[in-house]
Formats: structure tokens, sequence, C-alpha cells
């Protein structure tokens, strides 16, 4: 038996901009996906927004087997993603949403997913997410506000290696169920980056889906390598600066207009520090300031202005 079919939607964004190992980030995705993944019943769909570096034509000469949906205006992940999804002419078991900069490091981890997800009914499955450092970058997320992913900077340990219920998973690597596609929709595209993937999860478990992390299952994720940490100014700062929008729609849709004075605040904060990191875990003494914390409060700004404008 083939076993559920399994279509990977990939966010690609200037995939061949920036590098791990010497390779293009796309490539080193692609490569690592295709070559290592042992699960035989699955397809890939590329959702690329409008990357500008020749991410598209490069996808299509090396990979000819592989779709490519761009998004016609760009700076959208949840649009490209959902374009991806959409393009799908036939009938799935499961979707499965990845990054461009997320690696595969165990061939079994498609296979262990989806027979994990069967078993337990999941509807929403999450797996483990590492740094390149073997620290922890995702063990599930919390959804409440401010929402954040469990773990963030700590060592891997067994805590984090086990199968259970969470508040939410983070889009990096999220698995999903066709049913619960048609029971609460796709990602919600007022978002263009984030935290698209904290209210899906917050829409299923209203909804009364299940929601599960499985720490047995673990991925190397560079975090944002093409868009808030990417190595391109221009691109991480705006990035920011929808990153930022995002939070104060994500608020007003799920928490209500009385938690915006917070929000302000807390935007404020996180335009000129972080608590976390690939190289540490949150706490008073991991505090540190972040590289153009005034360009970043002055985007914060812009954001609360163009939200409050109608922009």
């Amino acid at each position: 038996m083939k076993g559920s079919l399994v279509y990977i939607i990939i966010s690609n964004y200037q995939g061949l901009t920036n590098q791990y190992k010497d390779k293009p980030l796309i490539q080193a995705c692609l490569d690592n996906l295709l070559t290592k993944t042992k699960y035989s019943n699955y397809k890939v769909v590329i959702g690329d927004d409008k990357s500008t570096d020749g991410s598209v034509s490069f996808i299509k000469k090396t990979y000819p087997d592989i779709g490519v949906v761009v998004d016609p205006y760009g700076w959208n992940s949840a649009r490209a993603n959902n374009n991806a999804i959409r393009s799908i002419r036939e009938p799935f078991d499961f979707v499965l949403l990845m990054n461009n900069d997320v690696m595969v490091t165990d061939g079994t981890w498609l296979s262990r997913l989806v027979s994990d997800a069967e078993k337990s009914k999941a509807d929403i499955m999450g797996c483990k997410l590492l740094y390149p450092d073997g620290r922890v970058q995702h063990a599930g997320l919390v959804t409440r506000f401010p929402p954040y992913c469990v773990g963030r900077g700590d060592k891997d340990g067994k805590r984090y290696s086990k199968m259970h219920k969470v508040d939410g998973v983070g889009a990096g690597c999220m698995l999903i169920r066709r049913n619960a596609i048609k029971k609460i929709g796709l990602l919600n595209e007022i978002y263009n980056f984030g935290p698209d993937d904290v209210e899906y999860c917050i829409k299923a478990n209203r909804a009364g889906l299940n929601v599960v992390y499985d720490g047995r299952v673990s991925m190397l994720h560079l975090e944002g390598s093409s868009t808030i940490n990417a190595k391109t100014v221009d691109t991480s700062l705006t990035t920011f600066y929808y990153r930022q929008l995002g939070f104060i729609h994500f608020m007003k849709n799920n928490f209500g207009l009385w938690h915006l004075p917070y929000l302000f605040l807390y935007e404020v904060g996180y335009s000129l520090i972080s608590v976390e990191g690939k190289d540490r875990k949150r706490g008073f003494w991991s505090i540190r300031i972040k590289n153009r914390p005034f360009n970043r409060l002055y985007l914060t700004m812009k954001a609360w202005r163009d939200y409050l404008t109608g922009k």
C-alpha cells in the first residue's frame, strides 16, 4: 500500500539569494527532501511569493516534476501557501506546509509523521524544529498573547521528544488533514508574514479539532532565512514591518480591541530587544539589543499608523 497522499507545500521567497552549506537555500531544501525522504506517496508544490532572484525558473528547470505557483502580488506567504493548495487537482489526505529553510535530517520523518497523525487522530500536527547547533527552535506553540514557540533556544531533551496535544504548532512544518481544511478553510491572508499559523491553530481548537505536537520527529530549521532574518536588509526590515502589522490584526481578531494598548507596548519592546534566540532560551539574562533598533521602531510606528488609518 502506498499510504496516505501528502502534498508538501513549500513556501519560497528569494530562495536563490540565501545560502545553506554552499547551496542556494531552495536547492538545499529540495535536495534534502527528495533524496532523504523514504515515504513515497507525496508530491511537492512550491508556493512562491513573487521572488525576483530567478527562483521560479531555477526550480522549473532543475526540478521539472515539482509544481510552482507564483503569487502575482508578493509579500504574503499565507496567500502563496493558499494558492499552492488551491492548485491541487486530485483528492489528497494531508497537506504539509513547509518553509524553504527547513531541512530533512531523517529519512523516516514523513512516514512517522503521517503514521502518528493517523494513530492519534490529529487534524493538525507539527514536529520538533531544531537550530543547526541542536537547540530547540519549536516544540509547539502557546497561542495566548504573546504567542511564542515552546522551548525556543533551550537544549533539546526528553521533555521535547514526546507526542501530546498543544495549543498550536508552527507552519515551518505543519501537517494538516484534508477534513480540517474543509472545516476551517485555509490560512487568513490578512497576515503577510505571520502569525497566520497561530490563528489557524486557534480556529482549529475552537472548532473542536485535534492539534498535536510530535516531538519524536525532528527537522532542522534555519528560521526566517529568506524573511525576517535574511541577509538583505530591505527584505529583513520589510518582513519586520508586515510582522508588526500582522500582530495588530491578530490581536483584534482573536482577543479584542481592549488588548491593543498592551500590544503597542509589546511591539515597541519587540522593536528594540530580543529575549530569546537560537543561542539562548527565554529569560531576564537573555535580553539583547536588536540590530537597527531605530529602523525597527520607525517601522512599528508606521505599522500602527497604517492600521489606524486603514491603509
